[in-house]
């Protein structure tokens, strides 16, 4: 015999139904990137923090990032404590931490560079992509693409070669390659990118060949970047709607995942990405930004033989000054101008 509901279950059912959605729907994009997606998982079913700690400690890989830098900027605090900035660096091959204390010039170029900065307030996060082919000074090795960095004296140098060009002291590395992502995307069961054509669907493999096409591009690198972006925010917005994040089993296998293709510097311990974890939760989608350093346009190298990014150095102080301070966030709610946007236009 069945019976029906009375009227205040009913409405009650509607009230968690309508709740589960805003809350969904308010998380959506809200942590962008791989150290985002990172918090999100861990962030969302906290019962299973204590799984992910132990996961985490055992699989990642770290390595030493900052013992060989020298002169590093000073750590900035605000009002509401001290913001924590990240180095996302995407590389074009698979390498283990292992190699990277003994690699050598030409061996390894990051594919991409991000710094992503978590507000003091951990209410907003800010990501600042670099574009690979900028010309700038490298420590000790003249001026060259900042992608060289890496290449020329492992992490330590790319942190030092993007601290000194913005002023920014990076408190954590994390090292991925692309080819990663695409296991990430097909484990999330694909994902949907805008694009000027509208949305497409996507698996691993469509999502990585689309965010490394660059030469049929009509800013060419520019758009490769902003492909890039795209990608990580889909992720995060299909790790929500698809409700992957209220299952225990697909957490474990996401999380195990990240723990085996995801590099972290020495000092990103579980205790801290623990803490990042549970202070990180309350960030919501209007408060993520994705912008790519001004630039210049292109040129060559002095000696005519590579293409070259100039950034455009006056738009770019006071936005990597920003960051330096802390105040990434408020300056781009105040100025939305003051750098190039994921958001500015649909995605090539």
């Amino acid at each position: 015999m069945s019976v029906s509901p009375s009227p205040a279950s009913e409405e009650a059912s509607t009230r968690r139904a309508r709740g589960a959605t805003t809350r969904r729907s308010g998380g959506r994009k809200a942590l962008i990137g791989l150290l985002i997606l990172l918090l999100v998982l861990a962030a969302a079913v906290v019962a299973t923090v204590w799984f992910v700690r132990a996961n985490l400690d055992s699989k990642i890989e770290r390595f030493d990032a900052f013992s060989q830098v020298s002169e590093r900027p000073s750590t900035e605090s605000t009002e509401d404590g001290t913001p924590v900035n990240f180095l996302l660096i995407g590389s074009d091959s698979r390498i283990s931490a292992g190699d990277l204390q003994t690699i050598e010039y030409g061996q390894q170029r990051s594919d991409a560079l991000m710094v992503v900065q978590v507000s003091a307030d951990r209410k907003a996060v800010t990501v600042m992509s670099i574009p690979r082919d900028s010309w700038v000074p490298i420590p000790g090795h003249g001026t060259a693409k900042i992608n060289a960095g890496l290449s020329y004296g492992g992490v330590p140098l790319a942190v030092q070669t993007v601290e000194e060009l913005t002023g920014i002291r990076l408190d954590h590395v994390m090292m991925v390659d692309f080819e990663s992502f695409t296991r990430l995307t097909d484990e999330l069961g694909g994902v949907t990118i805008d694009t000027i054509d509208g949305p497409q669907q996507m698996n691993g493999e469509q999502a990585l060949a689309f965010a490394q096409t660059r030469k049929t591009l009509p800013r060419g690198d520019f758009d490769r970047i902003r492909r890039q972006q795209a990608w990580m925010r889909s992720m995060a917005q299909a790790a929500f709607s698809k409700d992957v994040l209220s299952s225990p089993t697909t957490i474990y296998s996401l999380v195990d995942l990240l723990a085996e293709t995801t590099l972290m510097d020495e000092t990103l311990t579980v205790d801290r990405l623990q803490n990042l974890i549970i202070e990180a939760r309350g960030i919501r989608p209007r408060a993520v930004r994705f912008v790519t350093a001004p630039d210049a346009g292109t040129g060559r190298s002095p000696d005519g033989k590579q293409s070259i990014v100039n950034l455009d150095m006056e738009r770019c102080a006071p936005l990597f000054e920003a960051f330096a301070t802390g105040q990434a966030a408020h300056y781009l709610f105040e100025h939305p101008d003051a750098a190039p946007s994921l958001d500015d236009r649909p995605v090539e």
